[in-house]
């Protein structure tokens, strides 16, 4: 027998599931050179590591574009919230979203990427008020905005003193 006609052997024997050293006493028994049929072993062996190897690595770069293709679908504020979104447009942030977002969660971090500057200044000394228990009299716009936006009650708007942060809660109410 041939190399190739060995390895194809120790192939087809292998596919069958008889165990290696099996196969290399029958072999060894048949009067093949035991140098011969390691080396066919090995050649069987690197053919059965490269194919595990391109299945592996094949899996691998599907997983990968799968993982590329669902990150660039979501926005970091998805990815963060746990939302999922079937929309692949870019989500663009406004500054009421912004605004929004530091109000109902204390997040003054929010603030800071607000481009109006007035807006800006209002969005950090309302998320930086503390939350405590008012009386009717005591409600601030802050609390009055708060409640507008978790409840999407833009009623609650017309409370707010300030012009500006009652423009923008008609606004986010609307939404």
């Amino acid at each position: 027998m041939k190399k190739e006609e060995l390895i194809v052997y120790i192939e087809k024997e292998l596919k069958k599931g008889f165990n290696p050293i099996r196969i290399k006493k029958k072999l060894f028994d048949s009067g093949y050179n035991l140098i011969k049929i390691e080396e066919a072993f090995e050649v069987v062996e690197k053919k059965r590591r490269r194919k595990h190897e391109i299945i592996y690595g094949g899996l691998a770069l599907v997983v990968i574009i799968i993982g590329f293709a669902l990150f660039i679908n979501y926005t970091p504020e998805q990815i963060n919230s746990g939302a999922s979104f079937t929309d692949t447009e870019v989500v663009e942030i406004t500054d009421s979203q912004l605004l929004a977002d530091a109000v109902r969660n204390d997040n003054p971090a929010s603030c800071e990427e607000i481009a109006d500057e007035e807006l800006k200044e209002k969005c950090l000394i309302a998320a930086n008020m503390e939350r405590v228990e008012y009386t009717e009299e005591e409600i601030t716009d802050r609390d009055l905005l708060a409640s507008a936006l978790k409840e999407k009650n833009q009623e609650l708007c017309a409370g707010i003193s300030d012009n500006i942060l009652k423009e923008k809660c008609i606004s986010l109410t609307e939404e």
